[in-house]
């Protein structure tokens, strides 16, 4: 009787420091619950995230540098695709983080400039016909504010910074020429019909140039909790870039061309669907 005595008091004093702290983590979780604090789990919180894009609308405004600098006229960048990976961290029911990696290919971009004579000894109007590739790539830091919850949807609005490497392909200028009647050119001869006749010249092409750039981003969306792990994410983000080279100075000789041509900004809208896996 006696020895069952000391093994209850002995098993007492093992158990009194392992039950005091479960005791007062369960008073700490309820003091929380009732404050209306979710405690969250050392190592909780964080996601992986996957995107799609459609670039539905892009803005933007290049020049062009010969031997001057030239301004183009009906400019026209084309629709694109893009994808993107990330990971982030939940640190509320409000207020969630990540870090992205964008990537958009082989995104199209063409223009013409305003027709200026075509040189001596001919009255025509010559000017360039011009298109090119480009290809991003943009690292930003983001963060989100959910604004609701209802029956799993959320709202949200969001905005990022960080940087952009953009690089220009296949750059290529096709001289062009609108002759009317009797006038001349220096790239084929008007039929004498009483409409406007077009011929095309040489091709230039230049080399790929690239640069990175500062860029900043806002994003709205809704995303929906299909279960405890993942949530399907539907958003519009616009993405600005500032400026960037296009055709770098004395790419194809000395002074050809004499200048860097530039873009002053890309300005890019697009519509999303992705997935977030949280990571409990």
């Amino acid at each position: 009787m006696k020895k069952a005595a000391w093994n209850m008091v002995i098993a007492a004093l093992v158990l009194a420091p392992v039950a005091g702290p479960a005791r007062g983590a369960d008073l700490d979780a309820e003091i929380l619950q009732q404050a209306g604090i979710t405690p969250v789990e050392y190592g909780s919180g964080w996601y992986l995230r996957g995107d799609i894009g459609w670039n539905h609308a892009v803005d933007g405004n290049l020049t062009f540098y010969s031997d001057a600098r030239y301004d183009y006229d009906n400019q026209k960048f084309g629709e694109g695709v893009s994808y993107s990976l990330g990971v982030g961290h939940i640190f509320n029911d409000w207020f969630r983080a990540d870090v992205t990696l964008d990537y958009s290919g082989n995104n199209e971009w063409s223009g013409s400039t305003t027709g200026t004579g075509c040189g001596v000894g001919f009255d025509a109007d010559c000017y360039s016909v011009d298109s090119a590739t480009y290809d991003r790539y943009s690292l930003h830091a983001n963060a989100y504010l959910n604004l609701a919850n209802w029956y799993g949807i959320s709202p949200y609005v969001g905005a990022g910074v960080g940087l952009s490497h953009v690089t220009w392909n296949d750059y290529a200028s096709v001289a062009t020429c609108a002759v009317d009647p009797t006038e001349t050119c220096p790239y084929g001869v008007h039929s004498g019909s009483s409409a406007t006749e077009y011929f095309s010249g040489p091709t230039t092409s230049y080399p790929s140039a690239d640069s990175t750039v500062l860029s900043y981003s806002l994003m709205a969306g809704v995303d929906y909790r299909i279960d405890e792990r993942w949530k399907l994410d539907f958003g519009y983000k616009w993405t600005h870039l500032h400026g960037g080279k296009v055709v770098a100075a004395n790419v194809n000789g000395p002074g050809a061309p004499q200048g860097d041509s530039l873009v002053d900004r890309l300005a890019i809208h697009e519509f999303r669907v992705g997935l977030r896996y949280e990571i409990w």
